[in-house]
């Protein structure tokens, strides 16, 4: 599996044990969401009670009520059951996971953390870089640009204000208060 791939899966699977339902229109918000394992062995999720399939194979799960997460789904299944608390704390409970599950929601949170580290990583940089923009642009002088031609140029004080207004955003948007 490649590297994007794993992401996406990863966001996707942490969205789901998060217990938000990323699925499901705003105006479901207030309605149930339904888990069930299809024949193949797929995990599937949806906002209408599946056809077909036996009650005792669909986990009912209590979206969004009134503002706030239900603190007990109901279920009425035999696998795993999602909870939800009112502090948005959410999982599955790892003694309904088999071998292979568990193995898989480890390597997920690996990748996550992973992740993680890299975006605070890119941030970091930004920071570096914004910071170093506009201590640049903000000095004394005209500014000089090289073009992606490698002509250089002469910033106007309109081109020199967008790019430091640029920068300040740049400093707002990736370094810690």
């Amino acid at each position: 599996m490649t590297l994007p791939s794993l992401r996406a899966l990863a966001l996707v699977t942490a969205s789901i044990l998060a217990g938000s339902t990323p699925f499901l229109s705003p105006s479901a918000a207030a309605a149930n969401a339904y888990r069930w394992v299809d024949a193949n062995g797929v995990v599937n999720f949806s906002e209408r009670k599946p056809q077909g399939v036996p009650d005792h194979l669909v986990t009912v799960i209590q979206t969004r009520s009134s503002g706030s997460l239900s603190s007990r789904p109901q279920s009425t299944a035999g696998g795993a059951v999602m909870t939800s608390d009112t502090d948005g704390s959410s999982g599955t409970s790892n003694s309904d996971l088999n071998e292979r599950q568990r193995a898989m929601l480890e390597e997920l949170e690996v990748a996550e953390a992973e992740r993680q580290d890299q975006v605070q990583k890119i941030r970091s940089d930004n920071c570096a870089r914004a910071r170093s923009l506009l201590t640049s642009l903000s000095g004394a002088g005209r500014v000089r640009v090289v073009d992606e031609n490698g002509e250089t140029t002469i910033l106007t004080e309109e081109d020199r204000s967008q790019r430091i207004a640029a920068a300040q955003q740049g400093i707002v948007n990736n370094c810690d208060a």
